[in-house]
């Protein structure tokens, strides 16, 4: 899920130096409930599902080598607001991040990038197998904390949820959160991005990104509160939609490619936390 550090990195970035950003590998995909089967499922409230992803590159002035990373909005549509907490979004991850570097010719890989992981501190960016992807124990938070005395009580697992006074919009300008305001809209939504590339002249170092996800939207009522990290198939999704961010440097020609499916590197298994 969203890393702070890796917006911080960029923000800075983008204030200390004159930046370019380019954008490519738009994907959308929406789902919309079918009022003749809703029924079924209990689920007529509900209107939409959908997931917008794209790739882009932030180049600083001065440097030859620009920072990479993938951007996800994945959000849902309900009849009413308050409605809105009877659904929520878990993300599901496999794969990698790693640092390269040519020594003699040679390609040394190393697992030195860490993230905070399912409520248990500190663990390597490496998941060979899929499983729930969280900062916290409970797959339908968006949060990186964890506040289970938070208020108001039916609305905790969806805190680090977005909504925006602009109907359809996604702006950073007029978005809240739900923790510092209940959505007057019928619309809510999620923000990720993985993890950054770049690559090091001084060290003669890249980091890399082999990572694939599924993005679900379940019935809050059928998510539990929690459930381990390996168990992804707890209940059956509403919809899914999956997405990918690639970002592997070829020290040969000197640039980043985007290969389709996990590098071998990253299924792996794990030797580590």
């Amino acid at each position: 899920m969203l890393s702070r550090v890796v917006m911080m990195t960029i923000f800075y970035l983008s204030m200390v130096h004159a930046s370019t950003a380019e954008t490519w590998n738009h994907e959308s995909f929406e789902f919309e409930n079918s009022s003749a089967k809703c029924a079924e499922t209990d689920t007529c409230n509900l209107k939409k599902f959908y997931v917008k992803k794209h790739d882009f590159q932030v180049r600083v002035s001065g440097d030859p080598h620009p920072t990479s990373a993938s951007s996800l909005y994945a959000g849902y549509v309900t009849d009413k607001p308050e409605e809105l907490n009877k659904y929520g979004i878990v993300q599901f991850i496999r794969g990698c991040q790693y640092r390269s570097k040519l020594v003699n010719g040679q390609i040394e890989k190393k697992r030195s990038v860490v993230r905070y992981f399912y409520g248990d501190g500190f663990y390597d960016y490496h998941h060979p197998n899929w499983v729930i992807d969280g900062a916290v124990t409970d797959p339908l938070s968006w949060d990186h904390d964890g506040d289970p005395q938070a208020e108001p009580a039916d609305w905790v697992r969806h805190l680090y949820y977005q909504w925006n006074t602009q109907r359809g919009s996604h702006s950073k300008g007029t978005r809240k959160y739900v923790k510092s305001e209940l959505p007057r809209s019928n619309h809510i939504y999620v923000t990720d991005m993985p993890g950054e590339t770049h690559y090091s002249p001084l060290l003669n170092e890249a980091l890399n990104i082999s990572l694939e996800f599924k993005t679900c939207l379940y019935k809050e009522s059928d998510v539990p509160r929690y459930v381990a990290p390996e168990n992804v198939n707890f209940a059956e999704p509403i919809s899914c939609y999956e997405w990918a961010s690639s970002f592997i440097y070829n020290h040969q020609m000197k640039k980043y490619e985007q290969p389709k499916g996990i590098v071998p590197y990253c299924l792996e298994p794990r030797t580590s936390r």
